[in-house]
């Protein structure tokens, strides 16, 4: 079977939907040598992988690099050129027509149920492409029983026609061994004490700024002297990020290192005392689960698919709720016997997630459309 998977995405650092194509792609490789995999990215400049000599793995390079029309005209005639059997979209977009038979991955529906905080033409896009993409895919798949459940009722689709397949985790998040590298990533960064970390895209979704009152709330309050260090690229609506920085005094307790390479996220989470993860939606949420993996106690929203991830392994809280999240952290910080018992329940919650077995129900699925 000659399989196609659109890798347009990963002209973007991995995060999220990216690291989920990457992530993905790499897993079936390591367990399927029977079927060909061709890559199909937008743009010889948007692919890194040009000189792997795998076998089973090809690469179909376009130079038409106009998103749209290479996605809608470019895209079907090379697939049908190609003689693909299936074709995966593992970011929700997909062409209106194509020639054949092919699976969608809907991460989540946040352009709808946060349409204030998607990108205008994104928020278009979506909403006229979306319905019509779910209806004419042979299959979709998506990333936890709560997306699936929005996108049932969302876009009326039946239960039978979603699979729901957990993302794994990368084996490089783990507890660190090198403490030379972990201080040499400190310094780079400017962290001189112990920091609450946080990881996220600086978007309204993620809920930095209520993050960052329930930190000041804590500094007023000389119940913790330490830091707040925040991971990730801007997005976008994200000047109320600094402006409450900068409103609550914060310039010399709160760092920002913008996105970071994964060997230094890994260090940055071994260093962590607590990690939070705020956020008001995810369709997965895979940053709490690396902050798990590294032995690092978690608190995270009660919201969307997040009670559904982190099972007992996390402290939940009222993501609205700025004293209740102050009072979370306070808690933890302050509990060793807590931190240690969250500590343990994420190992052991961490062990649901693989991408050994993802990559298998990803294949199942191939294989029930081809």
């Amino acid at each position: 079977m000659r399989i196609g998977i659109d890798v347009r995405s990963l002209a973007h650092n991995l995060t999220g939907v990216q690291r989920y194509t990457f992530s993905l792609i790499e897993a079936l490789l390591k367990i399927d040598k029977e079927n060909q995999y061709i890559l199909f990215p937008r743009g010889i400049n948007q692919t890194a992988s040009n000189t792997d000599k795998r076998k089973n793995l090809l690469l179909q390079i376009a130079q038409w690099t106009k998103a749209v029309s290479w996605e809608q005209l470019l895209l079907p005639l090379d697939a049908l050129c190609c003689n693909i059997d299936t074709f995966h979209f593992p970011a929700y977009a997909a062409p209106l027509l194509f020639p054949c038979p092919y699976v969608v991955t809907i991460h989540d529906m946040i352009y709808q149920l946060y349409p204030e905080e998607t990108v205008p033409f994104f928020q278009t896009y979506l909403n006229v492409m979306t319905p019509l993409i779910a209806k004419m895919a042979k299959k979709i798949i998506t990333v936890s029983q709560n997306s699936k459940e929005d996108i049932m009722r969302l876009l009326n689709i039946p239960e039978d026609k979603i699979s729901v397949i957990y993302p794994g985790i990368s084996e490089s998040f783990k507890p660190a061994k090198d403490s030379t590298l972990l201080q040499r990533v400190l310094g780079k960064y400017q962290i001189s004490s112990s920091y609450v970390l946080a990881v996220g895209t600086l978007e309204p979704r993620k809920n930095m700024v209520r993050l960052i009152k329930a930190f000041s709330v804590l500094k007023r309050a000389k119940q913790y002297d330490g830091q707040l260090v925040v991971v990730g690229g801007k997005g976008w609506f994200y000047d109320e990020i600094f402006q409450a920085v900068e409103r609550l005094s914060l310039k010399k307790d709160v760092i920002f290192t913008g996105y970071v390479p994964d060997q230094e996220l890994v260090c940055l989470y071994n260093g962590a005392r607590v990690f939070v993860f705020p956020s008001l939606y995810e369709g997965f949420g895979a940053p709490p689960l690396e902050a798990m993996t590294c032995g690092v106690p978690v608190i995270t929203s009660k919201a969307s698919s997040l009670p559904e991830i982190v099972a007992d392994a996390a402290i939940l809280i009222n993501p609205y709720d700025v004293s209740e999240l102050a009072a979370a952290i306070a808690d933890l910080l302050h509990d060793e016997k807590l931190q240690t018992e969250l500590t343990e329940a994420g190992f052991r919650n961490v062990q649901r997630f693989s991408w050994d077995k993802a990559a298998r129900d990803t294949l199942a699925v191939y294989n029930s459309i081809a």
